[in-house]
């Protein structure tokens, strides 16, 4: 048998205590949100930032067979939290989860919050909070951004028609610079590179370094976007 983390309170121990403590300081609204956030990172957690000991993935896999939701946050540490930040905020709630604009911007003001409460009640060293505080705040500030880009530039593109071309590209693609025209990209999973026409208003919504996953194909001199599916703040 492998050996189960036992020393001192759970990820699911700390969520709670952290949960109950907001909600004697916090309207209820406000607590509402500050719920739906930390039980989607409860979920993210169990769903993909599990354990690596392979002996223990194994305990938590068989928990899982015995209906066990929340087997790994049950028993991990709450170390683990530290190293969550940056795939929650920019991949899961971008790729996993629909929800709008309110619930996008409180997830950035929860996480920081969490942040310093780790911190203050010793789950945190002080290298991981800084760590864990910058990408929470960049982060956050950043998703309500992507949330609406992705919006108003699927909207765009279902309203050019079709296309013909003799090549196209599914993937995801990283804005490496701002042009007049719209974005240079580069493909993440291809050997793309080139520039893409972007409305005006649309161009300057993300920042060098944001990643959107769609479909793209081939013109004669540049390429044009044929769906949109998320776009990935950094």
């Amino acid at each position: 048998m492998p050996e189960i983390p036992s020393e001192g309170p759970t990820i699911d121990q700390v969520l709670e205590e952290f949960l109950a403590e907001q909600e004697v300081r916090l309207a209820a609204r406000t607590f509402l949100q500050y719920q739906a956030v930390v039980d989607l990172l409860r979920t993210y957690i169990e769903a993909y930032d599990g354990p690596d000991d392979p002996a223990l993935v194994k305990v938590v896999d068989e928990a899982h067979q015995r209906g066990t939701e929340y087997a790994w946050c049950g028993l991990g540490s709450p170390k683990e939290i530290a190293y969550t930040i940056g795939h929650f905020l920019g991949w899961f709630m971008v790729r996993k989860v629909v929800a709008g604009q309110d619930l996008m911007r409180a997830a950035g003001s929860v996480t920081r919050r969490l942040g310093r409460w780790l911190y203050e009640h010793h789950y945190m060293d002080e290298t991981n909070a800084e760590i864990f505080q910058s990408q929470a705040k960049s982060l956050g500030r950043a998703l309500p951004k992507a949330t609406d880009l992705r919006n108003k530039l699927s909207r765009w593109v279902d309203g050019l028609g079709g296309i013909r071309s003799d090549a196209s590209y599914e993937g995801d693609f990283e804005i490496v610079a701002i042009t007049d025209r719209g974005w240079k990209l580069e493909g993440v999973d291809s050997a793309l590179s080139g520039e893409i026409s972007v409305p005006s208003e649309l161009r300057h919504g993300p920042e060098v370094g944001w990643r959107i996953s769609g479909v793209v194909a081939r013109m004669s001199q540049s390429f044009r976007w044929v769906e949109i599916w998320n776009v990935y703040p950094r």
